[in-house]
């Protein structure tokens, strides 16, 4: 698909504001799953879904300790 992040024909700029997106919110929930002594050993891209808002969600915590 031209012009997903996939093809690289997105300005670095773009891309980067993309992963900041995703990246930040996934940080900040890992952060706060931590504070409770819980650690996700399965962090991959297959384990995190964009919802329609475009917001990350972690999924699989089967991992989990």
């Amino acid at each position: 698909m031209r012009g997903s992040p996939r093809d690289g024909s997105q300005p670095p700029a773009a891309r980067a504001s993309g992963v900041l997106a995703i990246a930040g919110p996934l940080l900040d929930g890992l952060e706060l799953i931590h504070r409770t002594g819980t650690c996700n050993r399965d962090i991959k891209p297959g384990n995190v879904f964009i919802r329609e808002d475009g917001s990350p969600v972690l999924l699989d915590f089967g991992s989990a300790e």
